[in-house]
Protein backbone atom coordinates (compact mmCIF):
# COMPACT_ATOMS: atom_id res chain seq x y z
CA UNK A 1 0.00 0.00 0.00
CA UNK A 2 2.85 2.33 0.82
CA UNK A 3 4.39 1.69 -2.60
CA UNK A 4 1.07 2.40 -4.32
CA UNK A 5 0.64 5.67 -2.41
CA UNK A 6 4.18 6.75 -3.26
CA UNK A 7 3.66 6.01 -6.91
CA UNK A 8 0.36 7.89 -6.87
CA UNK A 9 2.08 10.92 -5.40
CA UNK A 10 4.83 10.56 -7.96
CA UNK A 11 2.28 10.60 -10.76
CA UNK A 12 1.17 14.07 -9.68
CA UNK A 13 4.72 15.41 -9.56
CA UNK A 14 5.85 17.68 -12.38
CA UNK A 15 7.53 15.82 -15.22
CA UNK A 16 6.67 12.37 -13.89
CA UNK A 17 3.78 10.13 -14.85
CA UNK A 18 3.32 6.51 -13.84
CA UNK A 19 0.07 4.88 -14.92
CA UNK A 20 -0.70 2.12 -12.44
CA UNK A 21 -3.46 0.83 -14.71
CA UNK A 22 -0.78 -0.44 -17.12
CA UNK A 23 1.63 -3.23 -16.19
CA UNK A 24 5.27 -2.27 -15.98
CA UNK A 25 7.03 -3.31 -19.19
CA UNK A 26 9.80 -5.79 -18.44
CA UNK A 27 12.38 -6.62 -21.07
CA UNK A 28 12.48 -10.35 -21.64
CA UNK A 29 15.58 -12.05 -23.01
CA UNK A 30 13.70 -14.91 -24.67
CA UNK A 31 13.14 -12.44 -27.53
CA UNK A 32 16.79 -13.14 -28.42
CA UNK A 33 15.80 -16.56 -29.76
CA UNK A 34 17.96 -18.36 -27.22
CA UNK A 35 18.64 -22.04 -27.72
CA UNK A 36 17.30 -24.11 -24.80
CA UNK A 37 20.00 -26.31 -23.31
CA UNK A 38 19.13 -29.99 -23.70
CA UNK A 39 21.21 -33.17 -23.42
CA UNK A 40 21.52 -33.18 -27.22
CA UNK A 41 22.91 -29.62 -27.22
CA UNK A 42 25.42 -30.53 -24.52
CA UNK A 43 26.53 -33.63 -26.43
CA UNK A 44 27.11 -31.49 -29.51
CA UNK A 45 29.13 -28.92 -27.54
CA UNK A 46 31.29 -31.57 -25.92
CA UNK A 47 32.10 -33.16 -29.27
CA UNK A 48 34.81 -30.65 -30.05
CA UNK A 49 35.98 -30.76 -33.67
CA UNK A 50 39.20 -32.68 -34.20
CA UNK A 51 41.91 -30.98 -36.23
CA UNK A 52 43.11 -32.81 -39.33
CA UNK A 53 45.94 -35.23 -38.73
CA UNK A 54 49.46 -34.12 -39.54
CA UNK A 55 49.99 -34.91 -43.22
CA UNK A 56 53.80 -34.94 -43.04
CA UNK A 57 55.20 -38.42 -42.37
CA UNK A 58 57.43 -39.01 -39.41
CA UNK A 59 61.08 -38.42 -40.27
CA UNK A 60 63.35 -41.43 -40.07
CA UNK A 61 67.03 -41.77 -39.16
CA UNK A 62 68.08 -41.86 -42.79
CA UNK A 63 66.31 -38.57 -43.48
CA UNK A 64 68.42 -36.51 -41.07
CA UNK A 65 70.73 -34.24 -43.00
CA UNK A 66 73.95 -33.01 -41.47
CA UNK A 67 74.70 -29.34 -40.96
CA UNK A 68 77.47 -27.10 -39.70
CA UNK A 69 78.28 -27.89 -36.07
CA UNK A 70 77.07 -31.49 -36.11
CA UNK A 71 79.61 -34.01 -34.85
CA UNK A 72 80.19 -37.44 -36.37
CA UNK A 73 82.38 -40.44 -35.65
CA UNK A 74 84.01 -42.11 -38.65
CA UNK A 75 85.56 -45.56 -38.52
CA UNK A 76 87.33 -47.43 -41.33
CA UNK A 77 87.45 -51.15 -40.56
CA UNK A 78 90.99 -52.50 -40.54
CA UNK A 79 92.48 -48.98 -40.49
CA UNK A 80 92.21 -47.54 -36.97
CA UNK A 81 94.70 -44.80 -37.86
CA UNK A 82 92.14 -43.26 -40.20
CA UNK A 83 89.64 -43.02 -37.39
CA UNK A 84 91.87 -40.79 -35.30
CA UNK A 85 92.34 -37.05 -35.62
CA UNK A 86 90.54 -34.08 -34.21
CA UNK A 87 87.72 -31.89 -35.41
CA UNK A 88 88.56 -29.93 -38.49
CA UNK A 89 91.98 -30.51 -40.02
CA UNK A 90 94.17 -30.57 -36.91
CA UNK A 91 95.62 -34.10 -36.39
CA UNK A 92 96.39 -35.74 -33.06
CA UNK A 93 100.08 -35.93 -32.15
CA UNK A 94 100.30 -39.69 -32.77
CA UNK A 95 98.32 -41.33 -35.53
CA UNK A 96 97.08 -44.73 -34.55
CA UNK A 97 97.46 -44.10 -30.84
CA UNK A 98 94.72 -45.28 -28.59
CA UNK A 99 92.99 -42.16 -27.31
CA UNK A 100 91.42 -42.39 -23.88
CA UNK A 101 87.88 -41.28 -23.29
CA UNK A 102 87.79 -37.51 -22.95
CA UNK A 103 84.72 -35.41 -22.28
CA UNK A 104 84.35 -32.13 -24.10
CA UNK A 105 85.73 -29.35 -21.95
CA UNK A 106 87.57 -31.72 -19.54
CA UNK A 107 91.03 -33.19 -19.14
CA UNK A 108 94.40 -31.97 -20.34
CA UNK A 109 93.18 -31.37 -23.91
CA UNK A 110 90.40 -29.17 -22.61
CA UNK A 111 92.91 -27.27 -20.53
CA UNK A 112 94.80 -26.55 -23.74
CA UNK A 113 91.64 -25.13 -25.33
CA UNK A 114 90.86 -28.21 -27.44
CA UNK A 115 87.31 -29.57 -27.54
CA UNK A 116 87.26 -33.31 -28.20
CA UNK A 117 84.56 -35.97 -27.82
CA UNK A 118 85.24 -39.68 -28.04
CA UNK A 119 83.26 -42.71 -29.11
CA UNK A 120 83.88 -46.08 -27.44
CA UNK A 121 86.95 -44.58 -25.80
CA UNK A 122 89.25 -45.01 -28.80
CA UNK A 123 88.63 -42.23 -31.35
CA UNK A 124 87.44 -38.64 -31.19
CA UNK A 125 84.57 -37.47 -33.32
CA UNK A 126 84.72 -34.75 -35.97
CA UNK A 127 82.68 -31.59 -36.38
CA UNK A 128 81.23 -30.34 -39.61
CA UNK A 129 82.96 -27.02 -40.25
CA UNK A 130 81.22 -23.76 -41.04
CA UNK A 131 81.89 -24.28 -44.73
CA UNK A 132 79.96 -27.57 -44.55
CA UNK A 133 82.97 -29.88 -44.87
CA UNK A 134 84.82 -32.20 -42.52
CA UNK A 135 88.42 -33.37 -42.68
CA UNK A 136 89.60 -36.98 -42.74
CA UNK A 137 93.14 -38.27 -43.32
CA UNK A 138 93.74 -39.36 -46.93
CA UNK A 139 90.24 -38.34 -47.95
CA UNK A 140 90.92 -34.68 -47.17
CA UNK A 141 87.95 -32.31 -46.95
CA UNK A 142 84.65 -33.96 -47.75
CA UNK A 143 81.35 -32.18 -48.17
CA UNK A 144 79.03 -33.16 -45.30
CA UNK A 145 76.40 -30.44 -44.86
CA UNK A 146 73.08 -31.35 -46.41
CA UNK A 147 73.95 -35.03 -46.70
CA UNK A 148 72.44 -38.02 -44.95
CA UNK A 149 74.69 -40.53 -43.20
CA UNK A 150 74.31 -42.93 -46.12
CA UNK A 151 75.34 -40.26 -48.63
CA UNK A 152 78.33 -39.19 -46.53
CA UNK A 153 79.38 -42.81 -46.15
CA UNK A 154 79.36 -43.31 -49.91
CA UNK A 155 81.37 -40.11 -50.47
CA UNK A 156 83.98 -41.15 -47.92
CA UNK A 157 84.31 -44.58 -49.52
CA UNK A 158 84.86 -42.96 -52.90
CA UNK A 159 87.48 -40.57 -51.49
CA UNK A 160 89.40 -43.37 -49.72
CA UNK A 161 89.22 -45.90 -52.54
CA UNK A 162 92.47 -44.72 -54.22
CA UNK A 163 94.32 -45.33 -50.95
CA UNK A 164 92.45 -48.20 -49.26
CA UNK A 165 91.37 -51.43 -50.90
CA UNK A 166 87.60 -51.85 -50.60
CA UNK A 167 87.19 -49.39 -47.69
CA UNK A 168 84.47 -50.26 -45.20
CA UNK A 169 83.33 -46.99 -43.67
CA UNK A 170 80.98 -46.54 -40.73
CA UNK A 171 79.57 -43.10 -39.82
CA UNK A 172 77.66 -42.25 -36.65
CA UNK A 173 76.28 -38.93 -35.43
CA UNK A 174 77.55 -38.08 -31.96
CA UNK A 175 76.27 -34.52 -31.61
CA UNK A 176 73.28 -32.67 -33.01
CA UNK A 177 73.93 -28.93 -33.14
CA UNK A 178 72.87 -27.68 -36.58
CA UNK A 179 69.08 -28.07 -36.40
CA UNK A 180 66.92 -26.65 -33.65
CA UNK A 181 63.39 -25.74 -32.72
CA UNK A 182 62.69 -22.90 -30.33
CA UNK A 183 60.25 -23.16 -27.43
CA UNK A 184 59.10 -19.88 -25.86
CA UNK A 185 56.48 -18.75 -23.40
CA UNK A 186 55.11 -20.51 -20.35
CA UNK A 187 57.59 -23.39 -19.98
CA UNK A 188 60.15 -23.95 -17.23
CA UNK A 189 63.27 -23.52 -19.36
CA UNK A 190 62.50 -21.75 -22.65
CA UNK A 191 65.14 -22.13 -25.32
CA UNK A 192 66.39 -24.18 -28.25
CA UNK A 193 65.76 -27.91 -28.53
CA UNK A 194 67.97 -29.89 -30.95
CA UNK A 195 66.39 -31.81 -33.78
CA UNK A 196 67.97 -35.26 -33.95
CA UNK A 197 67.52 -38.42 -35.94
CA UNK A 198 64.78 -39.38 -33.47
CA UNK A 199 61.46 -37.79 -34.57
CA UNK A 200 60.66 -34.79 -32.40
CA UNK A 201 57.03 -34.08 -31.52
CA UNK A 202 55.47 -31.14 -29.71
CA UNK A 203 55.21 -33.08 -26.45
CA UNK A 204 58.87 -34.09 -26.74
CA UNK A 205 59.90 -30.44 -27.08
CA UNK A 206 57.80 -29.49 -24.04
CA UNK A 207 59.34 -32.29 -22.01
CA UNK A 208 62.87 -31.19 -22.94
CA UNK A 209 62.11 -27.63 -21.79
CA UNK A 210 60.84 -28.75 -18.39
CA UNK A 211 57.14 -28.91 -19.22
CA UNK A 212 54.43 -26.26 -19.30
CA UNK A 213 53.86 -23.99 -16.31
CA UNK A 214 50.66 -24.05 -14.29
CA UNK A 215 49.35 -20.82 -15.84
CA UNK A 216 50.03 -21.92 -19.41
CA UNK A 217 47.24 -22.00 -21.98
CA UNK A 218 47.62 -25.32 -23.79
CA UNK A 219 44.44 -24.75 -25.80
CA UNK A 220 46.15 -22.11 -27.95
CA UNK A 221 49.74 -23.25 -28.48
CA UNK A 222 51.15 -21.52 -31.56
CA UNK A 223 53.43 -23.34 -33.99
CA UNK A 224 55.16 -20.99 -36.45
CA UNK A 225 56.78 -22.60 -39.48
CA UNK A 226 57.93 -20.81 -42.62
CA UNK A 227 56.07 -17.62 -41.74
CA UNK A 228 52.76 -19.42 -41.13
CA UNK A 229 51.23 -20.00 -37.71
CA UNK A 230 49.03 -22.90 -36.70
CA UNK A 231 47.15 -23.09 -33.39
CA UNK A 232 47.39 -26.39 -31.53
CA UNK A 233 45.02 -27.52 -28.76
CA UNK A 234 47.13 -29.71 -26.51
CA UNK A 235 44.39 -29.91 -23.89
CA UNK A 236 42.65 -32.34 -26.23
CA UNK A 237 45.78 -34.46 -26.10
CA UNK A 238 46.16 -34.46 -22.32
CA UNK A 239 42.47 -34.66 -21.40
CA UNK A 240 40.81 -36.36 -24.38
CA UNK A 241 43.67 -38.43 -25.82
CA UNK A 242 43.42 -36.70 -29.24
CA UNK A 243 46.79 -37.07 -31.00
CA UNK A 244 46.14 -34.91 -34.08
CA UNK A 245 47.82 -31.78 -32.66
CA UNK A 246 50.92 -33.62 -31.42
CA UNK A 247 52.70 -32.87 -34.69
CA UNK A 248 56.29 -33.51 -35.73
CA UNK A 249 58.61 -30.53 -35.49
CA UNK A 250 61.19 -29.40 -38.03
CA UNK A 251 64.32 -27.27 -38.02
CA UNK A 252 63.45 -23.61 -37.45
CA UNK A 253 60.01 -24.20 -35.92
CA UNK A 254 58.97 -21.83 -33.14
CA UNK A 255 56.63 -23.19 -30.49
CA UNK A 256 54.97 -20.56 -28.29
CA UNK A 257 52.97 -21.43 -25.18
CA UNK A 258 50.87 -18.43 -24.04
CA UNK A 259 49.54 -17.73 -20.56
CA UNK A 260 45.89 -18.01 -19.54
CA UNK A 261 45.11 -14.29 -19.29
CA UNK A 262 42.88 -14.52 -22.36
CA UNK A 263 40.99 -17.53 -20.96
CA UNK A 264 38.40 -15.50 -19.08
CA UNK A 265 34.70 -16.04 -18.45
CA UNK A 266 32.31 -13.34 -17.24
CA UNK A 267 29.48 -14.01 -14.78
CA UNK A 268 27.01 -11.11 -14.56
CA UNK A 269 23.47 -10.33 -13.49
CA UNK A 270 21.71 -11.63 -10.43
CA UNK A 271 24.55 -13.55 -8.80
CA UNK A 272 25.98 -12.89 -5.37
CA UNK A 273 29.47 -12.02 -6.64
CA UNK A 274 29.53 -10.86 -10.29
CA UNK A 275 33.03 -11.28 -11.59
CA UNK A 276 35.36 -12.28 -14.38
CA UNK A 277 37.91 -14.97 -13.72
CA UNK A 278 40.47 -17.07 -15.56
CA UNK A 279 39.36 -20.56 -16.42
CA UNK A 280 41.40 -23.36 -14.97
CA UNK A 281 42.76 -26.09 -17.19
CA UNK A 282 40.42 -28.86 -18.20
CA UNK A 283 36.65 -28.68 -18.57
CA UNK A 284 34.76 -26.05 -16.57
CA UNK A 285 30.97 -26.40 -16.40
CA UNK A 286 28.26 -23.77 -16.07
CA UNK A 287 27.48 -24.99 -12.55
CA UNK A 288 31.10 -24.41 -11.50
CA UNK A 289 31.16 -20.93 -13.03
CA UNK A 290 27.96 -19.95 -11.23
CA UNK A 291 29.24 -21.42 -7.95
CA UNK A 292 32.50 -19.44 -8.26
CA UNK A 293 30.36 -16.29 -8.58
CA UNK A 294 28.50 -17.10 -5.38
CA UNK A 295 25.50 -18.66 -7.09
CA UNK A 296 22.24 -16.98 -8.16
CA UNK A 297 20.78 -14.38 -5.81
CA UNK A 298 18.06 -16.18 -3.88
CA UNK A 299 15.68 -13.19 -3.76
CA UNK A 300 16.23 -11.42 -7.09
CA UNK A 301 17.33 -14.01 -9.65
CA UNK A 302 15.10 -15.64 -12.23
CA UNK A 303 16.65 -19.11 -12.39
CA UNK A 304 14.51 -19.90 -15.38
CA UNK A 305 16.44 -17.29 -17.36
CA UNK A 306 20.12 -18.20 -17.13
CA UNK A 307 21.87 -17.30 -20.38
CA UNK A 308 25.24 -18.12 -21.87
CA UNK A 309 26.36 -15.77 -24.64
CA UNK A 310 29.28 -16.68 -26.91
CA UNK A 311 30.65 -16.20 -30.40
CA UNK A 312 30.68 -19.17 -32.76
CA UNK A 313 33.45 -19.95 -35.26
CA UNK A 314 31.97 -17.43 -37.68
CA UNK A 315 32.09 -14.75 -34.94
CA UNK A 316 28.30 -14.70 -34.77
CA UNK A 317 26.58 -14.40 -31.36
CA UNK A 318 24.92 -17.52 -30.00
CA UNK A 319 22.70 -17.52 -26.90
CA UNK A 320 21.94 -20.60 -24.81
CA UNK A 321 19.24 -20.59 -22.13
CA UNK A 322 19.09 -22.84 -19.09
CA UNK A 323 15.88 -23.17 -17.09
CA UNK A 324 17.22 -24.27 -13.72
CA UNK A 325 13.82 -24.27 -11.98
CA UNK A 326 13.43 -27.98 -12.68
CA UNK A 327 15.83 -30.54 -11.14
CA UNK A 328 16.46 -32.14 -14.53
CA UNK A 329 17.43 -28.79 -16.06
CA UNK A 330 19.51 -27.88 -13.02
CA UNK A 331 21.57 -31.03 -13.54
CA UNK A 332 22.33 -29.89 -17.08
CA UNK A 333 24.33 -26.94 -15.72
CA UNK A 334 26.80 -29.51 -14.40
CA UNK A 335 27.25 -30.86 -17.94
CA UNK A 336 27.25 -27.63 -19.96
CA UNK A 337 30.91 -26.80 -20.89
CA UNK A 338 31.97 -23.19 -20.49
CA UNK A 339 34.42 -21.68 -22.99
CA UNK A 340 36.80 -18.74 -22.78
CA UNK A 341 35.03 -15.49 -23.63
CA UNK A 342 31.60 -16.70 -22.51
CA UNK A 343 29.31 -14.16 -20.85
CA UNK A 344 26.97 -15.78 -18.31
CA UNK A 345 23.97 -13.68 -17.30
CA UNK A 346 21.34 -14.51 -14.68
CA UNK A 347 18.24 -12.38 -15.29
CA UNK A 348 16.31 -10.72 -12.45
CA UNK A 349 12.71 -11.50 -11.68
CA UNK A 350 9.98 -9.09 -12.78
CA UNK A 351 9.27 -8.19 -9.15
CA UNK A 352 12.88 -7.28 -8.48
CA UNK A 353 12.91 -5.04 -11.55
CA UNK A 354 9.79 -3.20 -10.37
CA UNK A 355 11.34 -2.86 -6.93
CA UNK A 356 14.39 -1.20 -8.41
CA UNK A 357 12.20 1.23 -10.35
CA UNK A 358 10.41 2.17 -7.12
CA UNK A 359 13.71 2.57 -5.27
CA UNK A 360 14.91 4.93 -7.96
CA UNK A 361 11.78 7.08 -7.49
CA UNK A 362 12.01 7.41 -3.68
CA UNK A 363 14.70 10.13 -3.73
CA UNK A 364 12.62 12.10 -6.27
CA UNK A 365 9.52 11.80 -4.08
CA UNK A 366 11.43 13.10 -1.08
CA UNK A 367 12.67 16.11 -3.04
CA UNK A 368 9.13 16.83 -4.31
CA UNK A 369 7.71 16.74 -0.77
CA UNK A 370 10.43 19.12 0.42
CA UNK A 371 9.70 21.62 -2.36
CA UNK A 372 5.97 21.54 -1.58
CA UNK A 373 6.57 22.15 2.13
CA UNK A 374 8.73 25.16 1.37
CA UNK A 375 6.29 26.72 -1.07
CA UNK A 376 3.26 26.55 1.19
Amino acid sequence: MLTALCLAGCSSSPGLAVNLAKPVAVERWPDLAATPVTPAVIADLRARPVAPANAAPAPTDSNYRLGSGDRVHIAVWGHPDLATGMSGNVPLPQLGANVSTVSAGAGNMAAAGVSVATVNGNAPDRAVDEDGTLYMPLAGKVRAAGKTLSELRDDLKAALKPYVHDPQVEVQITGYFSQKVFVAGQVRTPGAVPVTSVPLKVTDALAQTGGALQDSDLTAVRLTRGGETRVLDLDRLYYDGALADNVYLKDGDVLTIPDRQSQKVYVLGEVNAPKSYILRRGTVTLAEALADAGGPNSTASHTGQIYVLRLDRAQQPVVYQVDARQPQSLLLTHEFPVQAGDVIVVNPTAASRVSRIVNEFFPLLSETALVRSLTK
